[in-house]
């Protein structure tokens, strides 16, 4: 059980890894397009 618990757990972390630098990643697009709009208008 511990063994399949640790694997599922691996699993787990992966998943949110992979979540939270898909987040990240969105986050800084978003962000670049705002700098880009303030830059157009001034």
């Amino acid at each position: 059980d511990l063994e399949r618990s640790a694997v599922g757990l691996d699993k787990y972390l992966i998943e949110w890894r992979r979540h939270s630098l898909e987040t990240a990643e969105r986050e800084i697009a978003w962000l670049e397009e705002m700098i880009q709009s303030e830059r157009k208008s001034s």
